[in-house]
């Protein structure tokens, strides 16, 4: 992510942004949410894997780019994560109300897991 921020910098609109790589993954990764569909167990293991992977990099303490090794704390790595996950709350919590009762299970879970990550103890 560092280092496609770094690109960004150099390159502008012709850089393929972190944004735009989080908000294909999104909807590629939680599609089921937005076409109102159940969620298969496949599906759900990759989704908590991605809410995962997102609250390791909210802990990360360095990472590489162009200009060297520097702290997540000294990028926009945490405030995109961050806003990241709120997404995904929101549209979890919004789809929670509907789908099978797995999936709705799912989702809560999802929802809770976020607010752990973003309100640790």
């Amino acid at each position: 992510m560092m280092r496609m921020i770094d690109n960004e910098t150099l390159n502008d609109s012709e850089a393929y942004s972190v944004m735009s790589m989080m908000t294909d993954l999104r909807e590629g990764i939680w599609s089921e949410l937005s076409r109102g569909r159940s969620i298969d167990a496949y599906r759900r293991n990759l989704q908590r894997a991605h809410v995962e992977r997102l609250a390791e990099l909210m802990v990360s303490k360095d990472v590489t780019g162009r200009r060297g090794t520097v702290t997540v704390k000294e990028s926009d790595i945490i405030p995109i994560v961050r806003g990241e996950l709120n997404s995904i709350k929101q549209m979890a919590q919004n789809a929670s109300r509907r789908g099978n009762t797995i999936t709705r299970y799912h989702l809560q879970d999802i929802v809770e897991r976020i607010e752990a990550i973003l309100e640790p103890k």
